[in-house]
Protein backbone atom coordinates (compact mmCIF):
# COMPACT_ATOMS: atom_id res chain seq x y z
CA UNK A 1 0.00 0.00 0.00
CA UNK A 2 1.36 3.61 -0.95
CA UNK A 3 1.42 5.71 1.97
CA UNK A 4 0.73 9.31 1.93
CA UNK A 5 1.86 12.30 3.81
CA UNK A 6 1.60 13.05 7.33
CA UNK A 7 0.23 16.14 8.37
CA UNK A 8 -1.19 18.45 11.25
CA UNK A 9 -4.84 18.16 11.63
CA UNK A 10 -4.89 21.34 13.43
CA UNK A 11 -3.42 23.05 10.74
CA UNK A 12 -5.27 21.81 7.95
CA UNK A 13 -8.36 22.77 9.88
CA UNK A 14 -7.27 26.04 11.17
CA UNK A 15 -5.77 27.32 7.17
CA UNK A 16 -8.94 25.65 5.77
CA UNK A 17 -11.14 28.28 8.05
CA UNK A 18 -8.37 31.43 7.50
CA UNK A 19 -8.69 30.87 3.20
CA UNK A 20 -12.59 30.74 3.53
CA UNK A 21 -11.90 27.48 2.55
CA UNK A 22 -9.74 27.60 -0.34
CA UNK A 23 -6.99 25.54 1.33
CA UNK A 24 -9.33 22.97 2.53
CA UNK A 25 -10.20 22.74 -1.26
CA UNK A 26 -6.18 22.23 -1.60
CA UNK A 27 -6.11 19.84 1.16
CA UNK A 28 -8.94 17.53 -0.45
CA UNK A 29 -7.32 17.81 -3.76
CA UNK A 30 -4.06 16.10 -2.10
CA UNK A 31 -6.40 13.80 0.04
CA UNK A 32 -8.18 12.34 -2.75
CA UNK A 33 -4.71 11.60 -4.61
CA UNK A 34 -3.34 10.05 -1.76
CA UNK A 35 -6.58 7.49 -0.71
CA UNK A 36 -6.84 6.92 -4.57
CA UNK A 37 -3.23 5.55 -4.40
CA UNK A 38 -3.55 3.77 -1.30
CA UNK A 39 -6.53 2.08 -2.70
CA UNK A 40 -4.96 1.48 -6.26
CA UNK A 41 -7.34 2.97 -7.68
CA UNK A 42 -8.76 5.84 -9.25
CA UNK A 43 -11.71 5.98 -7.08
CA UNK A 44 -12.43 9.97 -7.19
CA UNK A 45 -11.34 12.59 -9.97
CA UNK A 46 -11.16 15.75 -8.07
CA UNK A 47 -12.47 17.63 -11.06
CA UNK A 48 -15.21 15.57 -11.73
CA UNK A 49 -16.27 15.84 -8.24
CA UNK A 50 -16.21 19.61 -8.03
CA UNK A 51 -18.01 19.91 -11.21
CA UNK A 52 -20.42 17.79 -10.27
CA UNK A 53 -21.05 19.71 -6.82
CA UNK A 54 -21.41 22.55 -8.56
CA UNK A 55 -23.87 21.29 -10.91
CA UNK A 56 -26.21 19.83 -8.70
CA UNK A 57 -25.77 22.70 -6.15
CA UNK A 58 -23.75 20.93 -3.92
CA UNK A 59 -25.70 17.67 -3.42
CA UNK A 60 -23.10 15.84 -5.28
CA UNK A 61 -20.85 17.31 -2.94
CA UNK A 62 -22.81 15.76 0.02
CA UNK A 63 -22.68 12.32 -1.72
CA UNK A 64 -19.22 12.41 -2.46
CA UNK A 65 -18.08 13.07 0.95
CA UNK A 66 -19.77 10.02 2.11
CA UNK A 67 -18.19 8.09 -0.17
CA UNK A 68 -15.32 9.76 0.56
CA UNK A 69 -15.38 8.69 4.58
CA UNK A 70 -16.23 4.91 3.70
CA UNK A 71 -12.74 5.24 1.69
CA UNK A 72 -11.02 6.77 4.95
CA UNK A 73 -12.36 4.19 6.78
CA UNK A 74 -11.55 1.57 4.09
CA UNK A 75 -7.85 3.13 3.80
CA UNK A 76 -7.23 2.42 7.73
CA UNK A 77 -8.87 -1.31 7.23
CA UNK A 78 -6.35 -2.07 4.60
CA UNK A 79 -3.45 -0.87 6.44
CA UNK A 80 -4.16 -2.97 9.66
CA UNK A 81 -4.82 -0.23 11.83
CA UNK A 82 -8.11 0.48 13.83
CA UNK A 83 -10.42 3.07 12.22
CA UNK A 84 -11.17 5.69 15.29
CA UNK A 85 -14.65 6.67 13.57
CA UNK A 86 -16.83 4.78 11.87
CA UNK A 87 -17.98 6.40 7.81
CA UNK A 88 -21.16 7.80 9.19
CA UNK A 89 -19.49 9.69 12.15
CA UNK A 90 -16.95 10.22 10.34
CA UNK A 91 -19.61 12.00 7.91
CA UNK A 92 -21.09 13.67 10.17
CA UNK A 93 -18.63 15.94 12.04
CA UNK A 94 -17.35 16.61 8.35
CA UNK A 95 -20.34 18.18 7.83
CA UNK A 96 -20.28 20.37 10.88
CA UNK A 97 -16.68 21.46 9.20
CA UNK A 98 -14.73 19.14 11.48
CA UNK A 99 -13.67 17.10 8.61
CA UNK A 100 -10.63 17.91 7.79
CA UNK A 101 -9.35 17.52 11.33
CA UNK A 102 -10.91 13.98 11.68
CA UNK A 103 -10.01 13.00 8.00
CA UNK A 104 -6.84 13.48 8.19
CA UNK A 105 -6.26 12.21 11.70
CA UNK A 106 -6.99 8.90 10.33
CA UNK A 107 -5.26 9.26 7.08
CA UNK A 108 -1.95 10.12 9.65
CA UNK A 109 -3.33 6.97 11.95
CA UNK A 110 -3.22 4.77 8.59
CA UNK A 111 0.10 6.21 7.21
CA UNK A 112 1.88 5.75 10.83
CA UNK A 113 0.24 2.89 11.97
CA UNK A 114 -0.28 0.66 8.89
CA UNK A 115 2.19 -1.92 7.43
Amino acid sequence: MQKGEVRNPVRELVLGMVTCGFYALYWMFTAVNEVNAALGEERFNFMKEIGLSIVTCGLWGYYCLWRFSESVVEVQNKAGVQPAMDAPILFVTALFGLGPFFIQTGLNNAWENGQ
